[in-house]
């Protein structure tokens, strides 16, 4: 073993196995992050049913019900579409497709406003992270020799990150407006 030298490492397989490395540190931080979130949804919910009537026909209690048999699925589809996301830079986003039986126009409007409160969302979120998009950022230029060889986009976070969750949120059949807080609530 002493006679062994190590490998020698291009400056990409470098990159990569940094990105490895921040994709695998980020991955505990994303699983808090959807517990952390699941219980103030639920708790959110309960609290804004009317005390006392939580009857079957209940709205927020059918959505609690909902996201709780869906939580574990909502985050593996989280989980798996902000690493392809994060790892390919591709922007999929997906708002359709929750297993309700919509006409056309309720389906376009649904979709109109998801996409406009997922538009919010990235709004508020990139002002917000703003000063660590731009540390990242600067970061890349100090240390990149060639576009290609940044381990990872400013805006690339956010990016995946509500990429993933324009995805995962599909696996609910939440209504409209229990959508809408779902959305808020993650914001």
């Amino acid at each position: 073993m002493e006679n062994l030298s190590p490998l020698p490492q291009s400056e990409p397989l470098s990159v990569a196995a940094q990105r490895l490395s921040l994709r695998r540190r980020l991955q505990p931080q994303l699983q808090q992050l959807c517990t952390d979130f699941f219980h103030e949804v639920d708790d959110f919910l309960f609290a804004s049913g009317p005390q006392g009537q939580f009857a079957d026909d209940c709205v927020y209690l059918k959505a609690m019900r909902e996201l709780r048999a869906k939580q574990r699925l909502f985050e593996e589809t989280l989980q798996r579409a902000w690493f392809r996301s994060l790892q390919s830079g591709d922007s999929r986003t997906s708002s359709a497709g929750d297993g309700r039986r919509l006409t056309r126009s309720d389906a376009v409007f649904e979709k109109v406003e998801i996409d406009l409160a997922l538009q919010a969302m990235q709004r508020k979120a990139n002002k917000f992270y703003l000063p660590f998009i731009r540390q990242i950022d600067a970061i890349n230029e100090k240390y990149r020799s060639s576009p290609d060889q940044q381990v990872i986009a400013g805006h690339a976070l956010i990016e995946s990150t509500l990429d993933a969750f324009s995805q995962a949120q599909t696996v609910f059949a939440l209504d409209l407006d229990i959508r809408l807080i779902f959305i808020k609530l993650f914001e």
